[in-house]
């Protein structure tokens, strides 16, 4: 949306998949005021074409032949891809044509998480499959376009990419994630909603094991009584219900009373700001991220924030001050306890983090994207006239060998 909504003189068209038909207008709707309905296409396939049933193989395959013919036929300067691992479980059909003579492709990176934690994420051999497809046809991209400097890097090393072929443009939080003057009525409703029933320390952001957060529980309970008992530890999200009862298991077995802990279930985005803006401190503990967005969405809100040291964590914090180690139990509850009980600390982690969160725009992030294709297009223009003017230089001599010129041109031409 950031890109459409800058000045200049680039012409934006957006492709849509028509197996998701609802979400299609719903997005035709969004780019109404941002871009003329002739530039905003769909494009059809045979479905169903999700890799997790072997049977869909043929049907995404030539998916993915037909997808990019319609998208080459806009004869674009660049595509764009915003997550290139999507379609294992549903319609989604992403891919880098193997051509190198295509147009070029940019994909935003995410993070190589299911790489790093194979056990929680490639269940099946399906699965590998279809994820080890995925990364070459990421590898294959003349661009890849990255959240932070942490998946930039890790690209790199663990991908084998250039470094001159991965940059990262950063990210940014929704705008209706910042502060918020919360009423007495708004928040006694917000609270009774949820079952939330004094100040209380918050987390939001996914279920998996990696996000540490039953180290977040012990950490929790090693609180001074007097501080763990005046707060409640709310989850906040749709979470598994066999998440929740680990949660409640270890909460039993850290001694915490069931009722320290709120699970909130599904809260859509304006409770999430309420909630956001009314926690007395928002912690989260992952052991690795390709970015921390749940982080970067509660420094918007003037949320005291505390976050793990690891990963892409750092850069989205960046104050020392604000992280801890998340192998340690011990450092989360020490932190937390600072966080809950120091107010000059607080005021501090409130006033740095609503700072360090305006930094993070997606008008800068479009800009960085755009320059990036620019350099690498520029790049990609000479690499292709050097090969033009290889090739004529091989076809002129054969040329003049009688018998050979029409095999030559179309060896040349290929």
């Amino acid at each position: 949306m950031a890109m459409l909504r800058r000045p200049g003189a680039d012409e934006f068209w957006v492709a849509l998949n028509s197996a998701f038909a609802e979400s299609t207008e719903a997005i035709r709707c969004d780019l109404a005021d941002l871009l003329p309905a002739e530039r905003c296409v769909s494009w059809q396939v045979p479905g169903p074409t999700a890799a997790a049933d072997p049977r869909n193989a043929w049907r995404a395959a030539s998916g993915e032949v037909l997808r990019e013919t319609f998208l080459e036929s806009l004869a674009p300067d660049w595509v764009h891809i915003g997550n290139l691992f999507q379609g294992f479980v549903d319609g989604s059909l992403e891919s880098v044509p193997t051509r190198p003579d295509a147009v070029p492709v940019a994909v935003t990176h995410h993070d190589l998480i299911p790489l790093v934690y194979p056990r929680d994420y490639i269940t099946s051999p399906q699965a590998k499959t279809w994820y080890f497809r995925r990364l070459e046809s990421l590898k294959r991209a003349p661009l890849v376009l990255t959240n932070s400097e942490f998946t930039r890097s890790e690209a790199i090393e663990m991908l084998g990419l250039s470094a001159e072929s991965v940059v990262c443009i950063g990210c940014a939080a929704s705008s209706h994630f910042a502060h918020r003057d919360v009423g007495a009525a708004t928040r006694d409703e917000v609270f009774a909603r949820y079952g939330i029933t004094r100040p209380f320390v918050m987390y939001t952001g996914g279920a998996d094991p990696r996000k540490n957060v039953e180290g977040l529980i012990r950490a929790f309970s090693m609180l001074p009584a007097p501080v763990r008992q005046a707060h409640q530890l709310v989850f906040v999200g749709k979470e598994p219900v066999d998440f929740r009862d680990a949660l409640l298991g270890a909460a039993s077995k850290a001694g915490i009373d069931p009722h320290d802990l709120v699970f909130t279930g599904f809260v859509p985005d304006d409770r999430l700001v309420m909630l956001y803006n009314l926690c007395s401190l928002f912690v989260f503990p992952s052991l690795r991220e390709g970015f921390g967005l749940p982080a970067l969405e509660g420094m918007a809100c003037g949320a005291p924030v505390i976050a793990s040291n690891t990963s892409s964590l750092p850069e989205v914090i960046r104050w020392p001050d604000a992280m801890f180690d998340p192998h340690s139990d011990e450092a989360i509850a020490k932190a937390m306890h600072a966080a809950l009980t120091d107010e000059s600390f607080r005021t501090e982690l409130i006033r740095r983090g609503t700072d360090r969160a305006k930094v993070f725009t997606w008008e800068r992030s479009a800009q960085s994207a755009l320059d990036a294709m620019r350099a690498v297009g520029k790049r990609i223009v000479a690499s292709r006239t050097e090969r033009e003017r290889e090739g004529a230089a091989l076809a002129t001599p054969l040329l003049r060998r009688p018998g050979v010129d029409h095999v030559a041109w179309r060896e040349v031409e290929r």
